[in-house]
């Protein structure tokens, strides 16, 4: 009997370790963005499989996409739309701004129209 335990605990000890020393080893750094994408290929439907909770999506339970679109002056628009619980579809209208060369990082600002052009609105957040 006093064999079993020591076994018994042995086994389990090895498998606490070994669980730890996976954790321990996981990367912590942050991701980093593409060089460089090419915006047409981006452009169209997405489809969220998962997502962080954002403002626009607190009413959100179903159906949930991204529609992109590439504009005359290399913006992009950006049209955010879902399903709320009482089956309404509602969406938010968008504009990306590239942050690079790439077109790899981009801002999007959900500002009405008539606003977008001014200075102060263009704050990091």
């Amino acid at each position: 009997m006093n064999t079993l335990l020591k076994s018994i605990a042995g086994t389990a000890l090895a498998i606490i370790s070994l669980s730890l020393s996976v954790t321990a080893q996981a990367e912590t750094t942050a991701p980093q963005a593409v060089e460089k994408i090419d915006i047409q290929q981006y452009a169209g439907k997405w489809y969220e499989i998962a997502h962080l909770p954002m403002y626009f999506q607190r009413k959100c339970v179903s159906d949930i996409t991204a529609q992109y679109s590439v504009n005359t002056d290399k913006t992009m628009g950006v049209l955010n739309s879902c399903r709320t619980a009482n089956g309404e579809m509602i969406s938010s209208e968008g504009v990306a701004y590239p942050q690079n060369e790439g077109n790899s990082k981009l801002k999007v600002s959900f500002l009405p129209k008539g606003l977008r052009w001014l200075p102060f609105t263009k704050g990091h957040y």
